[in-house]
């Protein structure tokens, strides 16, 4: 078995990585899940406090 990991930025990439997967006869499943990662500095207090 041979997994391949791919991260996306849009959820139209998503959509035609799934598109490209379905018309791959040699493909039999197609697992997924959501992974959030955040991008740039750790913020160094939360945005949402007061004050």
């Amino acid at each position: 078995m041979v997994a391949v990991e791919r991260a996306l930025d849009h959820p139209a990439d998503l959509r035609r990585l799934i598109e490209r997967a379905r018309t791959d006869p040699h493909l039999v499943a197609f697992p997924h899940r959501p992974v959030h990662e955040l991008v740039g500095d750790e913020p160094q207090q939360c945005h949402n406090r007061q004050g």
